[in-house]
C-alpha cells in the first residue's frame, strides 16, 4: 500500500518528461537552423563598416546592427546551455526512474516499518523531481517562446 501511494507521481513525471523532450526538440531544431559562424562574420563585417564609415549616422546604424547580432549570438549561447541543462536533467530523471523497481523490490523484502520509511523516501524523491521538472519546463517554455518571436 505504501509503495503504491509513493509511486503515484510517476505518471506526472512521465508527462512532464515527454513535454520537456518536445521542448528540447524545438531548441535543437532552432539551433540547427541558425548558422552561428555566419552571424559572427556578419557582426565582424558590420563593426568594420562602422569603423570605416565617414558619416556619423551611418556609423551609428552599423553599430546598432552589430550590437543586434551580438545579442543574437549571446541568446544562442543561452539556448545551447538550456538544452544541455535539459539533457542533463532528463538523464538524471531516467536514472532515478530506472532505479525505482529495484528500490521497490528492496522495500518488499524489508519489514513493514522499514518499508514505510523507504516508500516515503521514494515518494519525496518523486515529488522533488516533479517540482524540478516543472521549473525547468517553465524556463524552457520562456526560451522557446522568445525564440519564436
Amino acid at each position: 500500500m505504501h509503495v503504491r501511494a509513493s509511486l503515484g507521481g510517476l505518471e506526472e513525471i512521465d508527462a512532464r518528461a515527454a513535454r520537456l523532450v518536445d521542448l528540447a526538440e524545438g531548441l535543437a531544431q532552432h539551433l540547427a537552423a541558425v548558422d552561428e559562424t555566419a552571424l559572427i562574420e556578419e557582426m565582424r563585417q558590420l563593426r568594420l563598416k562602422s569603423d570605416a564609415a565617414t558619416d556619423a549616422e551611418s556609423r551609428s546604424l552599423y553599430q546598432e546592427a552589430a550590437q543586434a547580432r551580438q545579442e543574437q549570438i549571446a541568446a544562442l549561447a543561452d539556448v545551447r546551455r538550456a538544452r544541455e541543462r535539459l539533457s542533463a536533467n532528463l538523464a538524471r530523471v531516467v536514472s532515478n526512474l530506472e532505479g525505482v523497481p529495484t528500490r521497490v523490490v528492496r522495500m518488499r523484502v524489508l519489514d513493514a516499518e522499514t518499508a514505510s520509511g523507504s516508500s516515503d523516501e521514494i515518494g519525496s524523491e518523486i515529488g522533488r523531481i516533479n517540482g524540478e521538472l516543472a521549473a525547468l519546463e517553465q524556463t524552457l517554455e520562456v526560451l522557446v517562446g522568445e525564440r519564436s518571436v
